[in-house]
């Protein structure tokens, strides 16, 4: 009879811990399915707005959540190392309203050249191309300025 009180325990045990985490993976499953959601939205809208070249074959992302709970995506596409350990990268932020927060393309040499210089515009030729690689990258916003506005 003591065996059988044993197997009785046991098998309560067992049954809670199994609804435990029955119940702990149905609480998960929706979260993990938006981020995926969204970071496949987020991929996509980058890709409408930013041209990765097809050697940039490496992906990196980290789905950051503020404290709002706004999702922002960072991304970043990489080439594969060569013999020196060099690299090219496009990283990019976008948050889920689709508006990119962030882009900066490099490479990961660090190699100083005393030859290199900066090219010369003027400050209209640089509010130009600032607006117009911004109405490149967030469309939706370019309403919201012109090119006066930026000082």
């Amino acid at each position: 009879m003591l065996s059988r009180e044993k197997g009785e325990i046991f098998m309560k045990k067992f049954v809670v811990q199994l609804l435990v985490f029955v119940l702990a993976i149905t609480a998960v499953t929706p979260v993990l399915a938006e981020n995926t959601d969204g970071l496949q939205n987020a991929i996509l809208a980058v890709k409408s707005r930013i041209e990765i070249p097809l050697e940039y074959s490496k992906f990196t992302n980290d789905t950051i959540v503020s404290d709002s709970g706004m999702n922002t995506y960072s991304m970043q596409w990489s080439t594969s190392k060569d013999d020196a350990d060099n690299y090219s990268y496009i990283r990019v932020v976008i948050d889920q309203n689709g508006n990119i927060t962030n882009y900066s393309k490099g490479d990961s040499s660090y190699a100083y050249y005393d030859d290199i210089k900066l090219p010369k515009y003027s400050s209209e030729e640089i509010k130009q191309i600032g607006y117009e690689f911004f109405s490149k990258l967030n469309p939706d916003l370019i309403p919201e300025f012109t090119t006066d506005e930026i000082r």
